[in-house]
């Protein structure tokens, strides 16, 4: 978003926050925002209540959804996103197709519409193969981390019948399951395969490459910045929605099942 602003002829700065705790404090920094008189607000949290959107919607300030967006609510809102369910359906089936049935997902809490997509994506592929989805198979996190990739690892790993593919919600999560491998001589892809989400800049490095989904990062920013920029200007009129198409990238770290 900003080397798009910086790029055009346009007479406006870009304010950033990182909210640390945004189930919080989400609608405190709207409050902000709204006192130093921002002109549209960009966010990537969905957990700003439905009250707060109404707010935004009367005082004239349009804000517009970066890969996130609010279900079941009837407050129209702007929001551009990578289509998260038909990714985790597409990293979920190319696990399967290479003989996995014994799959795990690292997760996290599923208010957050981005998390219940990419779960509802692989249960929805598990399902549509015809494999069971274990529950002891589906980890619920809220520490997305490479730290708690490592810790659920040594939990899955470690199992009588452990999987022989793990999918995870993020690379940063990936990557510590695949630390926890690298460590007890468990390894990648030839004992368990490992897949992630986002493709993020280290995801190609390391010492086993990650296959992931790529999500079109620039171009989500741009169009971010471009939607938003249009509403400043011309005022609120249809809601845009716009979902970008994710790309599965396959690299080291997954292989054939060589149980199957």
């Amino acid at each position: 978003m900003e080397e798009y602003i910086s790029e055009g002829d346009y007479n406006y700065s870009l304010i950033l926050s990182d909210m640390i705790e945004p189930d919080k404090i989400s609608n405190s920094y709207i409050d902000n925002f709204l006192e130093r008189r921002v002109d549209g607000i960009a966010t990537t949290t969905d957990n700003l209540s439905v009250d707060y959107l109404k707010l935004l919607r009367n005082v004239n300030v349009p804000i517009i959804f970066v890969n996130r967006y609010l279900e079941n609510t009837t407050v129209r809102i702007n929001y551009v996103s990578i289509d998260n369910f038909k990714g985790a359906y597409m990293i979920t089936e190319h696990l399967i197709k290479l003989g996995h049935i014994n799959i795990a997902h690292i997760s996290s809490d599923i208010k957050y519409t981005v998390v219940a997509n990419r779960l509802t994506g692989f249960k929805t592929a598990m399902n549509d193969y015809g494999i069971e989805v274990k529950d002891e198979n589906i980890i619920i996190k809220n520490d997305l981390t490479a730290e708690s990739g490592f810790m659920i690892a040594s939990q899955l790993l470690t199992r009588k019948n452990p999987p022989s593919a793990i999918f995870c919600i993020n690379d940063y999560t990936a990557y510590g399951v695949i630390d926890y491998c690298f460590k007890n001589n468990i390894r990648v892809p030839k004992d368990v395969s490992i897949a992630g989400f986002d493709d993020a800049s280290f995801s190609s490095l390391g010492f086993v490459s990650l296959t992931t989904i790529r999500q079109p990062i620039k171009e989500i920013g741009r169009m971010a910045a471009e939607i938003l920029l249009d509403k400043i200007k011309f005022g609120e009129r249809d809601k845009v929605h716009k979902i970008f198409d994710p790309e599965l990238v396959i690299r080291e770290s997954t292989a054939f099942n060589k149980k199957a």
